[in-house]
């Protein structure tokens, strides 16, 4: 195959992994609450029970390839005084504990050190239901595979000398040339793209600490990077009395969430 040929395969390849990244869906399904509700949990101030949880690409998902996971709450005021919840944090069968985040490359960066985590212990995850691979974040390491692999042709074919060599030198510069607007456009698509996403949970995410009234429900939207069988959720709050929390048992309902699916079941690949 000539240089010519290698860096235009390379320069599509980008093309296609842009379109397999992280992007908004247009038309979503709409998200149908099972009749019972994943958790629920009270206390002598609050209420609260887990409606639905979004993974990567399963139902209710309005991006593409999200390596995050989306808990939809609804909380209620039973007390007769204001309740502020501070935070919202998720216990992974691990017991690590993660917090609530907001921001998309912090979801996504810490999602493959968890993947990461349970690798070291020799446990395949994937950040869907089930057995889908966790994909990587960002063009870098595309650009930087396939441009080693063009340079490596380019040198051998410079070794051989005399006229090829220089067809070779041309062939490659062409190449390149035809490449690096692919590439950069392809960097565009995915800063576009990411910077849609960002905006979208920005805008559903709700803002923490929030207060909510006596006897008053509120609807919470947190995201959390990926939590392998989760044990519990955990809203933490602060009444006249001071702090306090409340723990909703997932160990039952959500156990087996993201840990590969058997390979007689389902095809799965290692998290990066």
């Amino acid at each position: 195959m000539t240089l010519h040929r290698v860096a235009l395969l390379c320069a599509a390849s980008l093309a296609l992994t842009a379109c397999g990244g992280t992007k908004l869906i247009r038309k979503p399904a709409p998200v149908n609450p099972p009749e019972r509700p994943v958790a629920v949990a009270a206390d002598a101030n609050l209420a609260a029970q887990i409606n639905f949880i979004v993974v990567r690409n399963g139902p209710g998902a309005w991006a593409r390839n999200g390596d995050w996971d989306e808990y939809m709450l609804q909380v209620r005021n039973v007390s007769a005084s204001p309740v502020e919840i501070r935070s919202v944090d998720v216990t992974d069968s691990s017991d690590h504990v993660a917090t609530a985040l907001n921001d998309r490359a912090k979801l996504v960066r810490a999602s493959k050190h968890a993947a990461k985590r349970y690798r070291r212990s020799g446990i395949k995850v994937s950040a869907g239901r089930g057995g889908v691979g966790m994909v990587a974040a960002g063009v870098g390491a595309g650009v930087v595979g396939y441009g080693a692999a063009v340079a490596s042709a380019t040198s051998a074919a410079l070794g051989a000398g005399g006229a090829a060599a220089g067809g070779a030198s041309m062939a490659a510069a062409s190449g390149f040339l035809l490449a690096a607007p692919v590439m950069v456009g392809v960097g565009i698509v995915r800063m576009v793209n990411n910077g849609k996403v960002d905006n979208r949970i920005e805008s559903r995410a709700t803002p923490l600490p929030v207060a909510i009234p006596a006897g008053v429900e509120a609807l919470l939207d947190v995201f959390f990077p990926i939590s392998p069988s989760p044990r519990h959720v955990t809203l933490h709050y602060r009444t006249a009395q001071g702090d306090q929390s409340l723990q909703l048992d997932t160990s039952d309902t959500l156990r087996g969430l993201h840990l590969a699916a058997p390979r007689n079941e389902n095809k799965t690949t290692d998290a990066p």
